[in-house]
C-alpha cells in the first residue's frame, strides 16, 4: 500500500514523503492515527505541487538572503552613549540596541541570537559578528561618548 506521510515519523520518513508500507500497518496504524493518508492520484499531485511551491519559496528566500548579506557588509552603526573619562560606558550597547538599528535600516531577516560580540562596554570601533547559517559577517559598530552639556 502506498501512503503519504502527514507528519514526521522517526525511522520511517518526513512529512510529505510517499512510501510503500504493508497494508495492515497503513490501514490499522498510520491512517487511523492521522500519521498518513492513502496515496491516490489526487493526493500525489497535491504533494508534488506543494514540493514545487516550497522549492520556489526557498529559492526566493535564498536570493533575498544573499542580497541582504551583501548590504550588511556595507553597514556601519554609530551609537552615542554616556561614558566616563576612561571611555567606559555607563550603559552598554546591547544586542537590542543593534537589532533596533538594523530593523530601522530594514534588515528584517536578522535575529537577536545571530549577533555575537555584544554587549559593548567601551568607547571605540568594534566588530559585531552576525552568523547566518554557516557564514559569518561582520558589521562595524562605533561607540562615541555623548557630549557633556
Amino acid at each position: 500500500m502506498k501512503v503519504i506521510l502527514l507528519k514526521d515519523i522517526p525511522q520511517l520518513g518526513q512529512q510529505g514523503r510517499i512510501l510503500t508500507v504493508k497494508d495492515g500497518y497503513g490501514r490499522n496504524f498510520l491512517i487511523p492515527q492521522g500519521l498518513a493518508r492513502e496515496a491516490d492520484k489526487k493526493a500525489v499531485k497535491m504533494v508534488e505541487d506543494t514540493k514545487i511551491t516550497q522549492a520556489r519559496r526557498l529559492a526566493e528566500k535564498a536570493s533575498a538572503l544573499e542580497a541582504e548579506k551583501k548590504a550588511l557588509s556595507q553597514v556601519a552603526l554609530v551609537f552615542h552613549k554616556p561614558a566616563n573619562d576612561q571611555g567606559h560606558l555607563f550603559a552598554a550597547v546591547t544586542a537590542d540596541d543593534v537589532m533596533t538599528e538594523l530593523k530601522r535600516r530594514h534588515f528584517r531577516t536578522i535575529e537577536k541570537d545571530q549577533l555575537w560580540g555584544l554587549p559593548i562596554k567601551l568607547v571605540g570601533k568594534h566588530d559585531v559578528e552576525i552568523k547566518i547559517k554557516k557564514e559569518r559577517l561582520y558589521i562595524s559598530v562605533r561607540v562615541e561618548a555623548e557630549k557633556k552639556k
